[in-house]
C-alpha cells in the first residue's frame, strides 16, 4: 500500500540530506526533486535568473523579496503592482462600491473601530 511505500521511504531517508537522497537516485536514474523551503527557494539562483524571485521596492514597505508570477509570456511579460497593501487600504471600495454603505457609514464605523 502507499502507506507502507512512505513508511519505508521515510525510514531509508532518515539519516540522509536532500542532497544525499538526490545523488544516490540520479546513480540509480530515478528521476526525483527535493521539497524545497521558502529559505532554499529564496537562495536558489535559479529562481533569482529566471525572475521567478526578486527584490520589489514597495512604497510602504520597502524592499522585499518577493516570488513573481510563475507563468512567463512573452508578449506580455508579468508584473507585479505592489507586495501587499496595507490592511484597510481597500475599505472604501470593498464596503462603499461593493456593499452600498456612504460615506458617513463608513466614517461611523471606523471611528467605532468596528472596521
Amino acid at each position: 500500500s502507499q502507506r507502507e511505500i512512505y513508511a519505508a521511504l521515510e525510514a531509508w531517508a532518515k539519516d540522509k540530506t536532500k542532497e544525499q537522497v538526490a545523488q544516490i537516485l540520479d546513480r540509480a536514474r530515478i528521476i526525483t526533486q527535493p521539497v524545497w523551503n521558502a529559505k532554499e527557494v529564496a537562495s536558489h539562483p535559479h529562481w533569482r535568473d529566471r525572475g521567478s524571485i526578486f527584490w520589489l521596492d514597495d512604497p510602504t514597505y520597502g524592499d522585499l523579496l518577493s516570488q513573481g508570477p510563475a507563468y512567463k509570456m512573452s508578449d506580455t511579460p508579468p508584473r507585479v503592482k505592489w507586495a501587499l497593501k496595507p490592511i484597510g487600504a481597500d475599505n472604501e471600495f470593498i464596503y462603499g462600491k461593493l456593499c452600498g454603505l456612504s460615506a458617513e457609514e463608513l466614517k461611523r464605523l471606523e471611528a467605532e473601530e468596528i472596521i
